[in-house]
């Protein structure tokens, strides 16, 4: 918590720190004002008096002042009229505050001081002797620890010097300079103490508005300081709401709810009694953000709360775990079948179809895990997370079976779990061990009676369970984002070593690659380009399938990044066509080079007449768009003749060979015909090996 604002303590030290500043300024002021007053007194004293002395003395010494300049410096002090001179000065100022007085000539030369050893210095180039010599009186007030005055040595006094043009007729030419000193110590210091007298009284005046005020900021304090309390309090509880609560349900988050579990799970322990733990899933809850958007998603899961609500008794606690996912408790159960019921009913009531804004007929279907505790609370000190897994362990076998059920957890599924969690872990890290690995399956040209391509499967070559088929591993790829790195590793890995075998003579060999969804995205381009800067392998060579999922997305961000591999010169193909949403619109709408039937298609092609009237149609349509078309899957002879009857010529399958390493596709290559132009394909999805 922040430390509070205390008012009356800031109040204090900026006042005191204002009383202070106003206090100094004022006298700062007033002393300023006082001096320049001083001063101007002063010089029209000394001007008077430079009058007076022009009119008395000027005219008796003019031309000893005139000719001065002719007398050599060391004897100037020593002419008689100095002597004279000094004597008429000081009677002139008997009796005034003058305690030094100086004549200049027009050069600047100092004819006469009081100080005798001054006589003869050039101040010349003195500002304030400058500006008397223009005719204009220049004062100023300074402080002299030792000044040597009429016949005597003072200290520490305030002095005013005032430099006044000599004129032997008022108006008339300027004819010297004087500078007369004049003793100002006394009205300096009665200057100082009425500025202290009016600091002091300023201070007084402030010091009790002060006090007056700090009854008010005392009083404001207090009520800012009860204020701040209940704002606290007011925060800490919207704080614990937000940290413990879902703000579009209200429902306790899962921080809050496994708390609460591991409670319940006490009072299990504590009275021998079965704890039941349900996880609810809504399938297909992401389609409806996707298509429907977000507002329609969140009516979706309010609605769905509120149907769980009316599943469960009083006081039995719903959470919500994530995005679609939520879970309740069940306490005092007498036996597994009373959780039959719950969930029985949760299954019917999230079936039925909901009312989301202007859509009226939406329609979810729940996966439910149920796990009780203690039989199937999973190993480790956490109980409530233990269960928790075995929850969803059974939730992730309901949706395996096709979701709108409820599974009880076993321990089979504990196993399968646990299998799971170890084999992600060691996938995380396969690819920098270097444990993966590709083999290739060789597309053939009938006509030709060559091999023209390769499609290149991934595996994994486990250090403990031997070598992986990609059904081992490929959903774990896909689930946690390794798809993208491994995918890039497998686009240059394939080109490396398809420019490897154009290297060894087989210079038309293409290759191919089978894209994730996951892999779309704009980094796709640049991971393109860089392998095939890498391998050096022309752009033509390189064959990037889809499958129709990502038709199916119809994004203009991923037609977008398919352009733009266009524009590298990549070529683009449909994988598994036939088997999703793809149709002619589609094919049309994005930048197809060519198309690849799918194995369920010709699998029994010749037993089955709607495979073989879907293959003749795509046949057909590939033709009529100019496209290339492959026929994946084959493995027999008959299904090659019937193949062969459609026009289709690019095949792979059994029939002519299984997926190999790398060194056994190159004996293929090397023991058949010159190669024809055809891509080598890239594919981490799952097949047969």
């Amino acid at each position: 918590m922040l430390a509070p604002y205390r008012l009356t303590r800031t109040y204090s030290i900026a006042s005191f720190i204002g009383i202070a500043v106003i206090a100094v300024v004022l006298v700062m002021f007033y002393r300023a004002i006082a001096t320049e007053a001083l001063k101007e007194s002063e010089a029209l004293r000394e001007e008077a008096l430079a009058q007076k002395l022009s009119i008395t003395l000027w005219p008796q010494y003019q031309s000893f002042i005139r000719r001065a300049t002719a007398i050599p410096i060391d004897q100037l002090a020593r002419q008689p009229e100095i002597a004279s001179l000094k004597q008429d000065v000081a009677k002139e100022v008997r009796g005034l505050a003058v305690v030094k007085v100086k004549i200049y000539d027009l050069g600047g030369l100092t004819v006469f001081s009081s100080e005798e050893k001054q006589i003869g210095e050039q101040k010349g180039d003195n500002l304030g002797y400058q500006s008397a010599r223009a005719g204009k009186v220049a004062t100023e007030l300074t402080f002299r620890n030792q000044f040597s005055a009429f016949e005597q040595v003072i200290a520490d006094r305030n002095l005013v010097s005032s430099y006044i043009p000599a004129r032997s007729q008022e108006g008339g030419p300027v004819e010297g300079v004087f500078e007369i000193y004049s003793d100002v110590t006394p009205l300096v210091k009665q200057i100082e103490q009425t500025g202290y007298i009016i600091m002091a009284g300023v201070i007084v005046l402030l010091l009790m508005l002060y006090f007056f005020l700090l009854l008010f900021v005392r009083r404001a304090e207090k009520i800012i300081h009860k204020h701040e309390e209940q704002e606290y309090a007011a925060q800490q509880a919207r704080i614990h709401r937000l940290s413990h609560y879902d703000e579009l349900t209200d429902l306790p988050n899962r921080v809050l709810f496994v708390s609460n579990l591991e409670q319940a799970i006490l009072r299990a322990q504590e009275g021998k009694f079965l704890l039941g733990l349900i996880v609810v899933d809504l399938d297909r809850f992401k389609a409806i953000n996707d298509t429907l958007g977000q507002a329609a998603g969140d009516a979706v899961l309010k609605e769905a709360v509120r149907r769980l609500h009316g599943c469960v008794r009083s006081g039995e606690m719903i959470g919500r775990l994530s995005g679609n996912q939520f879970a309740l408790m069940l306490e005092n159960l007498l036996s597994p079948d009373f959780a039959v019921p719950v969930a029985a009913r949760m299954v019917e009531v999230l079936s039925q179809a909901m009312q989301a804004g202007d859509e009226s007929h939406i329609v979810v279907s729940p996966s439910i895990g149920i796990a009780l505790f203690p039989q199937d609370a999973m190993g480790g000190e956490n109980k409530a997370e233990g269960l928790m897994k075995a929850a969803i362990a059974a939730l992730q076998s309901a949706k395996q079976k096709g979701g709108n059920r409820y599974v009880f957890h076993t321990h089979e599924l504990s196993e399968r779990v646990t299998e799971r969690i170890e084999l992600e872990h060691e996938l995380r890290h396969a690819l920098q061990n270097g444990e993966f690995m590709l083999y290739y399956q060789p597309i053939i040209s009938h006509a030709a009676n060559r091999i023209i391509g390769a499609e290149a499967l991934i595996r994994w070559q486990h250090p403990k369970r031997g070598l992986l088929t990609p059904g081992y591993f490929i959903h774990l790829l896909e689930e946690t984002g390794l798809v993208v790195s491994v995918g890039e590793w497998v686009i240059q890995e394939a080109c490396r070593q398809c420019k490897k075998w154009q290297d060894a003579g087989y210079g038309s060999l293409y290759i191919s690659a089978n894209l994730s969804l996951k892999q779309m995205n704009p980094a796709l381009v640049a991971d393109v380009r860089r392998a095939l800067e890498i391998s050096q392998l022309p752009a033509q060579y390189l064959n990037l399938e889809i499958t129709e999922s990502v038709l199916a997305e119809n994004k203009e961000d991923i037609l977008d990044i398919l352009r733009e591999l266009k524009k590298i010169g990549v070529k683009l193909s449909i994988d598994d066509f036939g088997t999703g949403y793809s149709s002619l619109s589609y094919i049309k709408h994005f930048p197809v080079d060519c198309l690849k039937i799918d194995r369920a298609f010709v699998h029994d092609v010749t037993r089955n007449r709607e495979h073989a009237a879907i293959i003749r149609a795509i046949t057909a349509m590939a033709g009529s768009l100019d496209i290339g078309l492959v026929a994946e899957g084959i493995e027999t002879r008959e299904e090659l003749d019937f193949l062969l009857t459609t026009g289709c010529d690019a095949m792979q399958g059994y029939l002519f060979s299984k997926p190999v390493p790398a060194a056994d596709f190159s004996a293929l290559l090397a023991r058949g015909a010159p190669l024809a132009v055809h891509p080598t394909v890239i594919n981490i999805s799952d097949y047969r090996s």
